[in-house]
């Protein structure tokens, strides 16, 4: 198939920018490119219907780390590094929350929970002796003491859980709405939304990138890859990694005991309910070369997992069914540090959020269109 004249001369030509990915990121940096100039012609191109990879498939987090994952990320890198980036992913949510509106995002300030077994003894006492310093450095950077101590959320599943650390500067997001709302300010700021064309490929030219598709080259002045974990298909020299993470929702349950999110084994199991349903995820770091996939389907052996753990350890004697599974593709690294960069003259990316994109997406964008906004008027 290829473009026909009239789509060549009116609908994939004279583009200024593609963006190549409809999630958080590539809609953050439409919105944020075309705010900066609106005379531009941005284009957002995805290959699905929605967003393919997390960003409508994510678990609805509203969060910028628990204590046990900072604590994790200390020894690997410097404090002060880890640190700036937890500044960041808490700026971006307060940045999604004022550029969407809350109401617009479904957003609960109910806190963040990480809660820990009778086995951790050990992990909790390393936690809490780092609450303290870790409170003090957040107030000087945040102006907020966000953590504390709270025996009261760990008294739920028959006494699983022995203790818990509340994080009250966290909450939920509904990710539908999240997603519609940024869909609809990009459609009202006049971007272009090119949904089922996938970009296969980026030729370098000397003014500008042509995309290879199926239909044919487009041609444009620059263009931002936001693709995340699946990045490397087109700029295969980055160190992304994809990581699968899967996730299940129940059916109603009458009397739910639980509200709130909810972080188990330093993030890599979490929860939390949705109305009056349970939504569960994770078990990623049990099947780790599985899941360094771009393959959406699912892993029987996970799935099995987070079912055996919704019924006997989280809601032990509560009958309910399984009514939702799916998967979700993040992009991870060695650090936690997320890539945004000029990759050529014309070639952009902002990707690799490590798990945290509702959080980074608005920042990522806003250092992305920055960026290409530079060299543009270069």
């Amino acid at each position: 198939m290829n473009f026909s004249y009239w789509e060549r001369e009116t609908l994939v030509g004279n583009v200024d920018i593609v963006v190549v990915g409809s999630g958080l990121v590539g809609l953050f940096t439409a919105l944020f490119l075309k705010q900066k100039n609106p005379a531009i012609r941005v284009v957002v191109a995805e290959r699905g219907p929605f967003p393919h990879g997390a960003s409508s498939r994510n678990a609805g987090f509203a969060c910028f780390g628990s204590v046990s994952e900072l604590l994790d990320d200390f020894r690997s890198r410097p404090r002060k590094e880890v640190l700036q980036l937890v500044e960041r992913r808490y700026a971006g949510l307060q940045k999604l929350r004022a550029t969407l509106g809350d109401a617009k995002i479904g957003f609960e300030s109910c806190g963040g929970t990480e809660l820990f077994e009778a086995t951790e003894s050990d992990m909790k006492e390393a936690c809490m002796e780092e609450l303290p310093q870790l409170n003090n450095d957040l107030q000087d950077m945040l102006g907020i003491r966000p953590f504390r101590e709270d025996q009261a959320f760990a008294k739920f599943s028959g006494g699983r859980f022995t203790h818990a650390i509340h994080n009250n500067a966290e909450g939920a997001v509904h990710t539908g709405k999240m997603v519609r709302a940024l869909l609809d300010q990009c459609r009202d700021a006049g971007i272009e939304l090119w949904n089922g064309i996938e970009i296969e490929a980026i030729e370098h030219l000397p003014n500008g990138a042509s995309l290879k598709t199926s239909m044919g080259n487009i041609q444009c002045q620059q263009v931002a890859v936001c693709t995340n974990g699946f990045a490397r298909s087109l700029l295969p020299h980055l160190n992304v990694t994809p990581a699968r993470n899967q996730v299940i929702v129940t059916s109603s349950i009458p009397h739910m005991p639980l509200h709130g999110t909810y972080h188990v084994k330093e993030g890599y199991i979490y929860f939390r309910n949705v109305g009056d349903r349970l939504l569960l995820g994770g078990f990623r770091h049990l099947y780790r070369k599985e899941e360094e996939t771009t393959d959406m389907g699912l892993l029987p052996e996970v799935q099995q997992t987070l079912e055996d753990y919704a019924r006997n350890q989280l809601l032990p004697g509560v009958p309910f069914e399984i009514d939702y599974r799916w998967a979700g593709i993040m992009g991870v690294g060695p650090t936690k540090s997320y890539i945004c960069e000029a990759v050529h003259s014309h070639v952009f990316c902002g990707v690799r959020m490590g798990g945290m994109g509702v959080a980074l997406s608005p920042i990522i964008a806003e250092e992305l269109s920055e960026l290409m906004m530079q060299h543009r008027n270069s």
